[in-house]
């Protein structure tokens, strides 16, 4: 009896230095390693993030691109079938000096190409508050969807009619 309990015990505390053994392994391998900050630190902090090299100005509006989108796809389902490849693009419209903008002040919106082609968007259009949890007031998103650009193409201009003015970003690299 008592080398059944001899057995028992070493096989327990075998087991608890496996297991201790195991987690000291498993956390060391998850830890992330020191990494050291780039040598260009300095240079990197200056530049300014979050503003796009794209945009037009005109009073206190400002326009700029946030984003382009190049869908391609194509639906085949029993009863439908067709090409679903979009162009879209995402635009910030923000007032400088912080004044809430109106939704109903957006009039218009066209790309033209550098081989002379105009797109209008198709009828899948936004423009909403940002945040849309807590809106700021003085910031919008639009976002919309046109035709496919011509595969030739490599720019493009904005044309963005808001209130009365007409702003163009131009030279777009696609």
């Amino acid at each position: 009896m008592a080398m059944l309990i001899l057995i028992l015990s070493i096989a327990l505390v075998s087991f608890q230095y496996g297991q201790t053994s195991t987690v000291r392994t498993m956390s060391t391998f998850f830890s992330p390693p020191e990494q050291p900050l780039p040598p260009n630190i300095d240079e990197l902090l200056k530049k300014d993030y979050g503003n796009s090299k794209y945009f037009d100005t005109h009073e206190d509006i400002k326009i700029s691109l946030e984003k382009i989108i190049k869908e391609k796809y194509f639906i085949e389902y029993s009863w439908v079938n067709g090409e679903e490849s979009y162009f879209g693009i995402g635009l910030l419209i923000e007032n400088v000096n912080k004044k809430k903008l109106k939704k109903e002040d957006f009039n218009s919106l066209w790309i033209k190409d550098n081989l002379g082609n105009t797109y209008t968007p198709l009828p899948y259009q936004t423009i909403n508050d940002f945040p849309q949890d807590r809106p700021l007031g003085w910031k919008q998103l639009f976002y919309g969807k046109f035709s496919p650009m011509d595969p030739q193409a490599e720019t493009m201009d904005i044309y963005f009619k808001y209130k009365e003015h007409q702003f163009k970003i131009p030279g777009i690299p696609l």
